[in-house]
């Protein structure tokens, strides 16, 4: 089920099908941090991406977490293999993870990248999240229509757009 509805909501937003691998759901605290690593570098490989988007480290679930590590571990390929560099790195956050994780870290979400989505993007969004069965709850839950909405508009308002996605970014190679 969460395969399909992964392919499903990647069609609605008008992206390309996933690459996932075959790790454990909830448990990738199970894998080492090597497989973990290697997977994302071959995607990096194969792909060829300029920019990287991950989890915030802090996210309080623990995949994403570990997901973090491994993606900032394999950014750094370039210093070891004669592959095209990635430009940017960035962390993004996520409703009932990152903004679940206790301030106590001292490592909370720090948005310093928008972009704009406007009433369509959030639309789409919103469609995307209800595509995955069962992940959307109600008001108050951070996974609510009224907090993405919420959020969105919030985020918009911080960067002066019509509604907006933050990222963290970690490095982002500029060009002159």
């Amino acid at each position: 089920q969460l395969l399909s509805d992964t392919i499903n909501a990647q069609h609605i937003i008008g992206a390309e099908e996933p690459i996932l691998g075959s790790f454990p759901n909830i448990r990738f605290n199970t894998v080492s941090h090597l497989e973990l690593v290697q997977f994302i570098e071959q995607v990096i490989m194969d792909v060829k991406p300029d920019y990287l988007f991950t989890h915030h480290p802090y996210d309080l679930n623990n995949d994403h977490h570990h997901v973090s590590l491994a993606c900032q571990a394999a950014s750094r390929l370039y210093q070891r293999r004669d592959i095209k560099r990635i430009r940017g790195l960035y962390f993004m956050e996520i409703l009932s993870s990152t903004d679940w994780s206790y301030p106590s870290t001292g490592n909370q979400f720090n948005p310093n990248t928008f972009f704009e989505i406007g009433p369509d993007g959030l639309e789409s969004k919103l469609e995307a999240l209800f595509a995955y069965r069962g992940v959307m709850r109600d008001f108050p839950h951070s996974r609510s229509k009224e907090i993405v909405e919420g959020l969105a508009a919030y985020r918009g308002g911080q960067s002066g757009l019509r509604y907006a996605e933050a990222f963290q970014s970690v490095f982002n190679l500029l060009e002159l």
